[in-house]
């Protein structure tokens, strides 16, 4: 009875034998949901943040928006647009109405969690604004302003703020 006993416990496998495969099956899991993120975050990211930028322009500012290369960086939470341009409306000499060649945003995602939204970085190189008071006293940059939703913005906070090489053109046609 006792060599019975010992050949059913030699036969079967330890108790702990499930945890390798455990682990393995955790692994593969965290693995795959780390490759869905990043593939969202370096492909599906950009053609959002085009898309909504597009959508947001065109509906609360009724203008079109041009937008170069967008680049998202989701470890890093940084992102990087080149080429962004609103078009004037009138008589503007193939000059945009604002523009600049590169914007580069980094935020802290644990600031979702605090009073104010944290961006570590806030950089914008080589702005363009073109500034017209119209025959009529009006400004042309109060077309960027948007209407007003009644709601609270949320409070940003930002660690490095940085503008490089701008431009201004101010034309009064009033006169």
């Amino acid at each position: 009875m006792t060599q019975s006993l010992a050949q059913e416990a030699a036969a079967k496998p330890p108790a702990h034998r499930w945890w390798p495969r455990n682990w393995m099956a955790w692994g593969a899991g965290f693995a795959l949901l780390l490759g869905a993120y990043l593939l969202a975050g370096f492909y599906l990211a950009p053609r959002l943040i085009r898309s909504q930028a597009t959508t947001w322009v065109k509906t609360n500012l009724n203008k079109s928006i041009a937008i170069g290369e967008i680049k998202v960086n989701p470890l890093s939470f940084k992102v990087d647009i080149s080429d962004i341009a609103i078009p004037a409306t009138t008589g503007s000499k193939n000059e945009p109405m604002v523009a600049l060649t590169h914007l580069r945003l980094g935020f802290s995602p644990l600031s979702l969690f605090a009073d104010a939204w944290r961006l570590t970085e806030l950089r914008i190189e080589h702005p363009f604004v073109q500034a017209t008071i119209r025959p009529d006293g009006s400004l042309n940059l109060l077309e960027l302003v948007p209407p007003s939703h009644g709601g609270e913005s949320p409070a940003f906070r930002i660690d490095i703020f940085s503008v490089d090489q701008g431009r201004i053109v101010y034309v009064d046609q009033s006169r």
